[in-house]
């Protein structure tokens, strides 16, 4: 086969079975995902709940807000509305305050508590409130 039509043939065939090799890919085993293992211990270790987490970041939330908000977000498997997110890439890891597609409502309410928090700074995909450098 000509590179062309291995190209198209792996498109056709990632449309009709996106979920394989997405779940292959989130799940290939690399530097990241080991990362991700050790972050997530140590969330969970710490007395945190883990929320929706992916290869480059684990999301989490106190037992107490967990309790609180309302998982009424439409953007994350598991609902969330709200979550404290570690961005984890080579180098860098980002904490940051993260509100989810769903109810404006519930959204426009989180984001008027978290701009009140000191130094904390707006920024694509969420409110950055600190940076570990490693």
């Amino acid at each position: 086969m000509k590179e062309d039509e291995l190209i198209e043939l792996a498109k056709e065939i990632y449309q009709k079975h996106k979920e394989a090799p997405d779940l292959i890919f989130e799940n290939k085993p690399d530097r990241l995902s080991e990362v991700l293992d050790i972050i997530c211990d140590e969330i969970k270790k710490q007395g945190y709940e883990l929320a929706t987490k992916s290869k480059g970041y684990a999301r989490f939330l106190t037992k107490e807000i967990a309790e609180i908000i309302p998982k009424t977000g439409s953007g994350w498997k598991n609902r969330e509305s709200f979550t404290f997110e570690l961005d984890h890439w080579p180098k860098k890891i980002t904490l940051k305050t993260v509100i989810s597609p769903g109810n404006e409502q519930v959204r426009k309410t989180l984001a008027e508590c978290l701009t009140k928090i000191p130094d904390a700074k707006q920024q694509k995909g969420g409110l950055l409130v600190g940076s570990l450098f490693v």
